[in-house]
């Protein structure tokens, strides 16, 4: 048996995935579990060295604010800035730990992928509005991502793959725009 279906819940032979459910049902019914991170100071992490990354609330790059010598997590894991905007980001399996402005979601049903599940938030996430008023913590978003269903596991995994192909494809197009750019600069500094 797997580290991922020992880890994962039997499913309660009502729920059906194909159904509407907030966030919170989900969470009710065991096939996910929220929660936020734990206070890890700048000077934690330089008390502390390793190579294992911490990430924080920051929605730049990839939220990552150091490098640390103790971990919390290595799963597969959801995670989202709780103060200003609520950005989501996907965690692969590694060792990291999230700080207490970053809340958290790990996946305990085998048949929801957690990219999957990312990429369903992320897109609803897209037509909201957290704040600093109105912040992401786990008790808003329970309610707050609401119409979450979801398709057999190869359609999930079908679908994730699609969007993985289309985001290489754009940052291919990124690169070659960023070159492009670069070159139309240097032919008008030549010019000059």
């Amino acid at each position: 048996m797997s580290d991922k279906t020992r880890d994962c819940v039997a499913r309660p032979a009502k729920v059906k995935l194909g159904q509407l459910y907030t966030l919170g049902e989900l969470e009710r019914l065991g096939l996910v579990t929220l929660g936020r991170g734990k206070v890890i100071s700048k000077i934690d992490i330089a008390n502390t060295p390793g190579n294992n990354p911490v990430y924080s609330s920051s929605a730049m790059g990839n939220g990552e604010i150091g490098r640390y010598g103790k971990y919390m997590f290595e799963d597969e894991r959801i995670t989202w800035s709780v103060d200003g905007g609520g950005r989501l980001f996907y965690r692969e399996p590694h060792k990291y730990s999230v700080t207490n402005v970053c809340g958290w979601l790990k996946v305990n049903a085998p048949d929801i992928d957690t990219k999957f599940l990312y990429l369903l938030l992320t897109s609803r996430w897209g037509r909201m509005t957290f704040d600093y008023t109105y912040k992401a913590h786990p008790s808003v978003i329970r309610e707050a991502y609401r119409d979450l269903s979801f398709p057999s596991l190869s359609d999930q995994h079908r679908l994730t793959a699609k969007i993985d192909q289309i985001v290489a494809l754009i940052k291919v197009r990124e690169l070659q725009l960023s070159k492009f750019d670069e070159l139309v600069k240097s032919r008008f500094v030549e010019a000059a």
